[in-house]
C-alpha cells in the first residue's frame, strides 16, 4: 500500500520527464509533509531538479515512509503492529464503505435527471460507480498508511478492533439468516425488512423458514 500511494501521488503532481516545468513539487511536498516528509526532505537546486528522475523521487519517499514503519515496529514490537495492521485496515475499510453505500444510493436517486441531458442513466450510473469505488479504494489506501504511519499507542498496549458499523436487527451481517427469538415474536409485517439484518422485505426472506 506503501508504495502504490506513493508512486500514484508523484503521478498526479509530476508529470512527464520532459516536462519538468509542469512539476508542482510544493504540491507533492505539502502532500506528504508532517507524516512521511519533513521540510528539508525534497529541496532540489534548479540544477538538482533538471537531473533527478521521477523514479529517484518515488524512491526517497517511500524509504522515508518504510523507515518510519520500520521504527514504528521496532517500537512496539511486530505482533502489535501485525494487529494493528488489522484494526486499522477494518476500521477504514468499515467507514469507507458504508459512506460508499451512502453515495451511491445518492447518486442512484439523481441518475435519472441525466435523460434530460440526452445522456443514458444507466449507462451514466455505472460509469459514475465505478469510478467512485476507484476513489474509495484509493481513500482506504491513503488514509490506511497514514494512520499506520502516524498512530500513537501506549507501551504493551495491544489495539483493539471496533465495530464502526452498528446493526440495526439482532445478528445482522452474521451471514446465516437467522435472528433471535426475541426478534422473531415481535409483529413484522409482510413488506418490513427482515429482522435478519438481510435488507429484504420479510415476506421475502425469513416469514416461510
Amino acid at each position: 500500500m506503501i508504495s502504490d500511494l506513493v508512486t500514484s501521488s508523484v503521478e498526479n503532481y509530476i508529470g512527464e520527464e520532459d516536462a519538468r516545468e509542469d512539476w508542482n513539487m510544493v504540491g507533492l511536498k505539502d502532500h506528504f509533509l508532517g507524516w512521511i516528509l519533513a521540510p528539508e526532505d525534497l529541496e532540489f537546486s534548479e540544477e538538482e531538479l533538471s537531473n533527478v528522475t521521477k523514479a529517484e523521487i518515488i524512491e526517497t519517499i517511500e524509504n522515508k515512509a518504510k523507515e518510519i514503519y520500520a521504527a514504528k515496529e521496532e517500537e512496539y514490537g511486530s505482533d502489535v503492529v501485525r494487529e494493528l495492521e488489522r484494526v486499522v485496515l477494518l476500521k477504514v475499510v468499515d467507514t469507507k464503505w458504508m459512506a460508499h453505500i451512502d453515495d451511491m444510493d445518492e447518486l442512484k436517486k439523481g441518475i435519472s435527471l441525466r435523460a434530460y441531458g440526452q445522456k443514458n442513466p444507466v449507462i451514466e450510473y455505472r460509469y459514475e460507480g465505478f469510478e467512485m469505488f476507484d476513489a474509495m479504494v484509493e481513500s482506504i489506501r491513503e488514509d490506511t498508511v497514514r494512520m499506520l504511519l502516524t498512530v500513537k499507542l501506549q507501551k504493551n498496549a495491544m489495539p483493539e478492533r471496533e465495530q464502526v458499523q452498528k446493526p440495526d436487527a439482532p445478528n445482522a451481517g452474521s451471514g446465516d439468516g437467522s435472528f433471535t427469538e426475541n426478534a422473531r415474536s415481535k409483529k413484522v409485517g409482510d413488506n418490513d425488512p427482515c429482522p435478519c439484518g438481510s435488507g429484504k422485505k420479510y415476506k421475502k426472506c425469513c416469514k416461510n423458514k
